[in-house]
């Protein structure tokens, strides 16, 4: 997959890691697919997913199944330096034969010919041998042509007279590589300098596997990644100790410095940092926040204000219903000083596991910013709900930040995952969590479980298969899967817990807030109407927790009886409430409301 300059290492270095396992590792097979390449080698997905079954088989067949069948292809073995040639020697395991030219054939030939694209590849005389290269002292890999002599392969490069590394196949798309053994499957890729294993991001030949763990670990590739609502503009949250954490190399040093505050931390093994700053008033003065690295990398982020942040959550239209002239071409409404709206651009989110580097779908024009809540000519203006609850809360003197996320899901998908461990009234959805977490008892439970139903699944099958009777389709097809909860990534809506707080939230805290403001839709809601009130509750008293504050306030609108039967009502401390009666077509006026409420219990 990738370029197809042999320059260009790409999953080479994770091939040959792959690798280094299987050789070292008991039990455990191993087939190549690299010579399945598409015929566009930006297309990650080749075309005949047939192909890996059968070379998988193979293994199953040899190893498990006592067949006399070949499993696997040539692996390097060792090599010689006889002046200007290198021989290879290979390891030819199981009834595979000797070296073969061949070809299987590409994507582009299966649908002009399909007996062209074949597997077990073909052997194809008078063919050269592609994708060997040889390094010299000065370090730097040239084409090499290759002949094979009996089970060796003997390499030679005019550039290289004098042969110290040789390598096959190492790139990030190596299209036509053609080593295969006699039963048509491919060689491993290799890469060895000076009879050492390489890895070589840069392809630099000196960057050998290590010998032992007494030798230093690689260096990692500095960088330096704030957390994503650090962005220039940013509102931090007044009266409360600031969370300000990000990504960065493990076991540099942070230095953050804001006005007179410089806090200090080391990143820990799993590349996140945190400091917290002390607590500071309400303040209309831009400041810059400066992030300093150990490793040189720095950050700098652009005017900053300290004021009061609100996350406005639910709905999926509260960041896609924007402030838009009216039908008769009449102006804006006013823009609201020291008011900032950092509002997700994507429109899909299709990403179950939690995001925490960002929160976007790709970058450019789908990366949030903190906007003013103007209406000028850049075409960016505010979205109604945060637009018209931040008029009616923002106070003298008192910036406003709102975070607009939103998603057609429900508040149960909202609560984090540490949460849901304590959720009352949700503990099979706990469990369905749980199973992919080894340590816990569900998980635990559910292993034992599932090696019982193999098992059985395998004696149904040997019973069967014994009796001399057809397999039936169920169990021909596939194994019993591992149980886990039902999503589909590529659909905008699901009920699985916690999958809307991995996507919108994870990446955004821990993070000083005013509140949380939930404004719902139809989407929010599930078939089980009884079961919508309980996961609001959930949600509402998940937020200290997740915000890892003594309390966060809520503000809610609650559908009422007559507008949705059976719904219930919720009994939430410390939150603001408004009834609503009919579901709006368009978010100002239950904005306004809510604000207004806020506003009035809180002046």
């Amino acid at each position: 997959y990738g370029d197809t300059n042999p320059d260009s290492i790409g999953y080479a270095d994770i091939r040959e890691a792959q690798t280094l396992f299987f050789m070292n590792a008991k039990n455990v097979g191993m087939v190549p697919m690299y010579d399945l390449n598409p015929a566009n080698s930006g297309a990650i997905h080749f075309f005949n997913k047939l192909d890996p079954g059968k070379r998988l088989a193979r293994w199953a067949l040899a190893h498990e199944y006592g067949q006399d069948i070949a499993y696997t292809g040539p692996i390097y073995q060792s090599q010689q330096i006889e002046g200007a040639k290198v021989r290879v020697r290979f390891e030819l395991r199981g009834p595979g034969g000797g070296l073969m030219v061949g070809s299987k054939g590409m994507e582009a030939d299966e649908k002009k010919n399909p007996s062209a694209y074949v597997e077990p590849a073909r052997e194809t005389k008078g063919v050269p041998l592609k994708h060997f290269r040889l390094a010299g002292k000065d370090k730097v890999w040239h084409d090499a042509e290759a002949v094979i002599e009996g089970n060796e392969v003997v390499v030679t490069s005019k550039s290289v007279p004098s042969p110290l590394g040789v390598e096959y196949a190492y790139s990030a798309s190596p299209i036509g590589a053609n080593l295969y053994n006699a039963a048509g499957l491919p060689a491993l890729p290799f890469a060895y300098y000076e009879g050492k294993q390489v890895f070589q991001i840069k392809h630099d030949a000196t960057n050998v596997a290590a010998d032992n763990e007494a030798e230093e670990p690689p260096v990692r590739k500095p960088f330096l990644a704030p957390a994503t609502l650090f962005r220039d503009h940013v509102i931090l949250q007044r009266d409360q100790p600031i969370p300000v954490w990000g990504h960065a190399v493990p076991g540099t040093e942070i230095t953050v410095v804001f006005g007179d505050q410089t806090k200090t931390c080391k990143v820990g093994q799993f590349e996140q940092w945190l400091v917290k700053l002390d607590p500071m008033p309400a303040s209309v003065v831009s400041r810059d926040l400066q992030i300093n690295c150990s490793n040189g990398q720095n950050r700098i982020i652009k005017d900053v204000l300290i004021g009061d942040v609100w996350f406005l959550t639910g709905s999926k239209d509260l960041p896609g219903e924007i402030i838009k002239a009216d039908k008769d071409g009449n102006g804006m409404p006013k823009a609201l000083a020291q008011v900032r709206e950092f509002r997700i651009k994507a429109k899909t989110r299709r990403f179950l596991t939690p995001r925490k580097i960002q929160m976007e779908i790709g970058g450019g024009k789908y990366m949030a910013s903190w906007q003013p809540e103007d209406f000028d000519d850049k075409n960016d203006p505010p979205s109604v709900a945060a637009y018209y609850f931040a008029s009616q809360v923002q106070q003298l003197g008192v910036p406003v930040g709102i975070v607009t996320l939103g998603a057609e899901n429900p508040p149960i998908t909202w609560v984090s995952y540490d949460a849901m461990q304590t959720a009352a009234g949700f503990e099979k959805e706990r469990d369905e969590l749980n199973l992919a977490h080894p340590n816990t008892d569900a998980c635990k439970k559910a292993v034992l479980d599932y090696i019982e139903t193999v098992k059985k699944h395998q004696s149904d099958i040997s019973e069967m298969l014994v009796a001399g009777k057809d397999l039936p389709d169920e169990l021909a097809e596939r194994a019993p899967a591992f149980p886990q909860p039902y999503y589909n990534e590529w659909a905008s809506r699901t009920t699985t817990a916690t999958h809307t707080y991995n996507f919108c939230i994870s990446p955004l805290t821990p993070c000083a807030v005013r509140g949380i403001v939930w404004i719902p839709s139809k989407d929010n809601l599930t078939d089980e109407i009884s079961r919508y009130s309980p996961s609001l509750k959930t949600y509402a008293e998940s937020l200290a927790r997740t915000y890892g504050q003594p309390k966060v306030l809520f503000v809610y609108a609650q559908p009422s009886a007559k507008l949705v039967s059976g719904i219930g009502k919720p009994d939430i401390a410390n939150a603001v409430c408004i009834e609503i009666d009919e579901w709006p077509k368009s978010l100002k006026e239950i904005a306004t409301k809510l604000g207004a409420e806020v506003a009035g219990k809180f002046k």
